[in-house]
């Protein structure tokens, strides 16, 4: 039987050896100089010359001490001997992630003042502050592309907006933490999301379930609550599972795929970048398929075409509705974008060599080596090479290019957070590969990371 070296072909999981202890050590060293660095207050570490973070001061002690308890749930999810269902590890891991994202807030003096603060803010966010001023849904829709919208509303698509004139309806003057809430919420469930992601490269539940655990504590899902940006993560993993299982030629998951293109578009116009992981699939399976025989070109364009056809369907349909013209806001996104770009300093040369490393840091510094080791150790397993390798380097690509377009410049922890599944899926993996009480220690040192950039740097300021 020959084996199959396209796209499906994973189980880069299987633990068939664990990873040099020099990795290990690497990754506690690079996390602990950092934190380090930042309690010291070194000043390049707090982001680049053009994109500064403040310093503050909120009490590391204070905040390792509120940051340490929804790390409980997340032992009890990793812990072996514990007769605890996936599904059960997975809810802890949930518990875990919305705790760290709550402690987090806890941390800075009125807490839910400064969280209601944020989602009204006419610069930390916008989006309330456009969706209170709505009179008419219906024609408020249909003139958005000419509307004069706040700072983040004015480059995105309506979702956000009207996410929030829904929780206004509903909740009045508790919409605003209500909505932020829901956010942290929505968000954590990306969670177990990642976990089933996972399973494009490993059909290991245990070491998925460490995928899943980085996902949780990852940096840049904590100190961005409560904003937009945590759940576009979830729109990555679900066009991409889709779309690799169309490319297998399934034209469910192909339908499947223009919903969720029609989803994310509603709510963000960055998550358009993904498409080159789409392009760079399709590519692949396309290579793949032409070295077994198998004809894949028709196959690969049909699924092209029920996708489209499904986001522009939907697109028709709102239009109908509503009067909404997508192509007419996306343009007029881009214009505000572009007037936006010429108010600030961001040369293409410094953020395509300094905005990865602001991306590192919303990964987590101490495992941000990680998919590098996972590349080396996956390549010594014949039964897993090509179908892991090639579906996370194509991951790791995407973001290269991404980074070389330059069209998503400067605060990259943020703005690249949909990003961050190509990143953790390799790191995780190559986790489990760390002896247990290795792990146990490298995620503390990635805990601990994360206590110093909530005590140490202004993420969002109201």
């Amino acid at each position: 039987m020959q084996p199959d070296h396209g796209i499906a072909a994973l189980g880069g999981g299987s633990r068939t050896a664990e990873l040099p202890p020099l990795v290990w050590m690497l990754s506690m060293c690079v996390g602990v100089l950092f934190a380090t660095g930042l309690i010291a207050g070194i000043e390049f570490l707090n982001g680049t010359w053009y994109w500064r973070r403040p310093w503050q001061d909120l009490g590391v002690v204070r905040c390792a001490v509120l940051l340490a308890v929804p790390m409980l749930p997340l032992a009890l999810a990793l812990q072996r001997r514990q007769p605890l269902g996936i599904r059960w590890r997975l809810a802890w891991l949930v518990l875990a992630a919305f705790g760290l994202q709550l402690a987090a807030a806890l941390c800075h003096p009125h807490p839910w003042e400064r969280l209601q603060a944020i989602i009204e803010s006419p610069v930390a966010t916008s989006y309330f502050t456009d969706a209170v001023a709505i009179t008419e849904l219906g024609p408020w829709l249909a003139a958005f592309h000419e509307a004069e919208l706040a700072l983040h509303s004015a480059t995105h698509p309506p979702g956000p907006i009207l996410f929030h004139f829904a929780f206004w309806k509903l909740f009045g003057t508790a919409a605003p933490l209500a909505a932020a809430l829901a956010i942290g919420v929505i968000a954590s469930l990306g969670v177990p999301l990642a976990w089933w992601f996972a399973g494009r490269w490993s059909r290991d539940a245990q070491a998925r379930l460490r995928v899943a655990a980085l996902y949780a504590i990852m940096p840049a899902l904590v100190v961005f609550f409560p904003e937009f940006d945590q759940l576009y993560p979830l729109l990555t993993m679900l066009i991409v599972a889709a779309w690799l299982s169309a490319l297998e030629g399934s034209r469910v998951h192909a339908l499947w795929v223009g919903v969720a293109l029609f989803v994310a578009t509603f709510f963000a116009w960055n998550l358009l970048a993904l498409g080159v992981f789409v392009l760079l699939a399709a590519a692949w399976r396309a290579w793949a398929g032409s070295r077994d025989s198998k004809p894949v070109v028709v196959p690969i364009a049909g699924a092209a075409m029920v996708a489209l056809v499904a986001a522009l369907g939907l697109y028709a349909l709102l239009w109908l509705l509503s009067g909404y013209r997508p192509v007419a806001s996306l343009q007029h996104a881009l214009a505000t974008q572009s007037v936006f770009a010429e108010l600030v300093h961001r040369p293409w040369l410094a953020c395509v060599l300094l905005d990865p490393w602001d991306f590192l840091v919303g990964t987590g510094i101490a495992v941000a080596i990680l998919p590098v080791a996972y590349f080396r150790q996956v390549r010594s397993d014949p039964a897993a090479r090509q179908g892991a390798l090639a579906l996370a380097g194509i991951g790791l690509a995407s973001v290269l290019l991404i980074d070389l377009s330059g069209l998503l410049r400067t605060e990259t922890a943020r703005v690249w957070l949909f990003l961050q599944p190509f990143m953790l899926v390799p790191a995780g993996l190559a986790l489990a590969r760390f002896t247990p009480r290795q792990q146990a220690l490298l995620i503390g040192v990635h805990w601990w990371v994360l206590v110093i950039m909530v005590a140490r740097l202004s993420f969002i300021d109201p």
